[in-house]
């Protein structure tokens, strides 16, 4: 977690996705709104978008901007417990038919 180094910001981003947000947290949020013509100028700040596809456009674009060679990491998906083999395998199965957003 990026946000690891300012626990009130993490604070304040876990309470929004419990649903338990306090007004300390709102004006924590609101002090860290930055005009868009300003983001250039904050090369390592924490992006919060309303949708994915924002969050989509936002990294292809800083994807695009790097200077160095990409990379494909491949992931291999496997169930642990004790569950029958059956419900394992219908489990790894329903995953693969997910899109990456969805993962």
């Amino acid at each position: 977690m990026r946000q690891k180094d300012d626990k009130s910001f993490a604070i304040a981003l876990s309470n929004i996705a419990k649903g338990t947000i306090s007004l300390e947290d709102i004006n924590l949020l609101k002090s860290r709104i930055v005009s868009t013509k300003n983001l250039g100028m904050i090369e390592d700040a924490i992006m919060i978008f309303r949708s994915k596809a924002e969050v989509d456009a936002y990294n292809t674009k800083v994807l695009a901007s790097l200077k160095t060679e990409g990379a494909t990491a491949n992931a291999y998906d496997f169930c642990v417990g004790d569950e029958l083999a059956s419900i394992k395998e219908k489990v790894l199965s329903n995953v693969k038919n997910l899109k990456t957003t969805e993962t």
